[in-house]
């Protein structure tokens, strides 16, 4: 692995040979996947030599789509012209392709302008370059400006935008990733755990799939203008019903589904406003139907799709949300005496967010406590480094690219279930080893700096998390970690905000609430969770002085 280091120029052939590896990776365990237009455009790729291939990603790198012939300098391509010639005889680059004049004109600076156009300047005097744009635009057709643009510059644009697109998201699995992720990885910024990709364990998706993941991707642009575009809605509805197989799709299409659904509840439109929900395989999609359905006398619909929610919850929102609206078992409150009121220091607006936490522990310390204000950082962090293995562990779909923080699937309901038997085993041996507070100290040295999902590596350091081992007890420690390793995706918020060690040598998991806050559903799943396994936590709520003053 090239291991780059800062302002200092990287190897000829470093950003070809990435792209290169991108391409091995594809052709290896996508195949599948591509499209005859992709597999022309790699072929294409593969006919060019060195330079030309060089040249192809400096294209790729730049601010496009297009790009100023006259400003391409590379020192590894001595014959730019040359390579230019070969990229576009293999139908790789066009070159002075028509254009939208806006853009072509935005590639001048703001003298060229004055010299390419002289006689708007002594004709119309514009001021800045947006003004110069602007004039142009609106008193010469398009193509009377293109023909005097290309007088003074010629432009490149890289071919095959909708190849690249499909093997950038086969590769990188998003489509916001790029090459940078090799730079960050060769600079040492970025540590990436070591895992195997085999072509039986990678989401294998023909390249009709692929192309409706993207088109989901276009679709959300399109929602900043529903306030604008008349029947917007109807084809957005129509285009979202449509089904996908893709997990990841699913997911875009529920959350997309959710959006539009809520745009058409706020507009009273409630029949919409269903038929999106109704759709939607995401969460609050179920919880806004019962809400609709109850609000519109439909109880009957509403109390089968609540038995439907209460007997498979999506996540521990609905779950909590089945519980109270139902009214058949009401989630217990906090028991009163896990509840200690103090007052706050002067009365007043309320604390920015993270004063309240900071204030709750320097009076701890003034008692002979200690603590740290963790939330969920915490859990997630003891369960990653204590179930690490079996996270980076081969499972159906889990890796399909080198830079991955973790498995596609961490998140998702079915994470345990995909890998059940490797999972028992290390429930099973970490519950049952003497001494688990070295598995985690160990770990967290070895990996130190990998990129993990559920490890923030920044939020505690050795020391603070010898600390917390030493006073944590074994069966708390084994307890919490098994919890959130069977369902992460149902444990990324609400834990209580401070871990706190008392004088005694006992530890607490403490929620902090100042005078107007109250405790969210998830914070109460957590308290009640937690209650459960018999580890110690509370809610410490601060009153005003004055409002504590006047009741007593």
């Amino acid at each position: 692995m090239t291991v780059l280091k800062p302002r200092t120029p990287p190897p000829a052939d470093y950003y070809r040979n990435n792209f290169q590896a991108v391409i091995d990776f594809i052709q290896l365990h996508h195949r599948c996947a591509l499209s005859a237009e992709d597999t022309r455009w790699i072929d294409a790729w593969s006919r060019c030599d060195t330079a030309a291939q060089r040249l192809l990603i400096r294209l790729l790198m730049r601010k496009g789509p297009w790009i100023r012939a006259d400003k391409l300098v590379y020192a590894e391509i001595p014959n730019l012209h040359q390579a230019v010639n070969e990229l576009k005889d293999e139908g790789l680059i066009s070159v002075d392709e028509p254009a939208p004049a806006d853009h072509l004109l935005d590639l001048f600076t703001l003298p060229e302008l004055g010299a390419s156009f002289p006689h708007t300047r002594r004709r119309f005097r514009p001021q800045g370059k947006a003004a110069w744009v602007n004039c142009l635009l609106s008193n010469y057709p398009e193509d009377v400006l293109r023909h005097r643009i290309q007088d003074h510059l010629h432009w490149l644009r890289v071919a095959g935008q909708e190849s690249l697109a499909r093997m950038q998201l086969l590769y990188f699995g998003s489509p916001s990733a790029d090459l940078t992720a090799f730079v960050l990885r060769d600079l040492g910024m970025i540590r990436y755990e070591i895992y195997p990709v085999e072509e039986s364990a990678t989401v294998l998706v023909a390249p009709g799939v692929l192309d409706r993941y993207r088109e989901l991707v276009v679709l959300e642009k399109w929602f900043d203008f529903l306030p604008v575009i008349d029947g917007l809605t109807k084809s957005l509805h129509a285009r979202l019903v449509k089904p996908v197989t893709l997990r990841a799709a699913e997911r875009r299409r529920s959350r997309l589904l959710n959006t539009l659904g809520l745009w058409h509840e706020r507009r009273e439109d409630v029949d919409r406003a269903l038929a999106c929900y109704a759709c939607s395989s995401r969460h609050p999609a179920r919880e806004r139907q019962v809400r609709l359905l109850t609000r519109t006398h439909r109880e009957f619909e509403a109390e089968l799709l609540l038995e439907a929610m209460a007997a498979r919850s999506w996540c521990v929102e609905e779950e909590i949300f089945a519980e109270r609206f139902s009214k058949q078992r009401g989630l217990k409150q906090p028991d009163e005496c896990l509840i200690r009121e103090r007052p706050l220091f002067e009365p007043g607006p309320p604390p920015n967010p993270g004063a309240i936490e900071a204030h709750a522990l320097a009076e701890l310390e003034t008692e002979g406590a200690w603590g740290l204000h963790l939330e969920n950082v915490l859990p997630l962090m003891l369960t990653g480094l204590a179930f690490w293995d079996v996270i980076f562990g081969p499972a159906p779909g889990a890796f399909t690219h080198p830079f991955q923080s973790a498995p596609h699937d961490l998140w998702w309901d079915d994470f345990a279930k995909a890998r059940a038997a490797p999972l028992q085993q290390a429930r099973a041996a970490f519950a049952s080893h003497r001494d688990p507070q070295s598995i985690i100290q160990a770990r967290y040295l070895e990996k130190y700096g990998t990129a993990c999902d559920l490890v923030n590596w920044r939020a505690i350091d050795p020391d603070q998390l010898a600390r917390i081992l030493k006073v944590m007890p074994t069966e708390t420690l084994k307890r919490l970690v098994d919890v959130v390793i069977q369902a992460p995706g149902r444990c990324r918020t609400g834990f209580p905000d401070l871990f706190v060690a008392w004088p005694d040598g006992t530890c607490e998991f403490v929620e902090v609430k100042g005078p107007s806050d109250q405790l969210q559903p998830q914070q109460r799943a957590w308290l009640k969770r937690l209650g459960a396994l018999a580890i110690p936590a509370s809610v410490l709520k601060y009153r005003r002085r004055r409002e504590t003053s006047c009741a007593t």
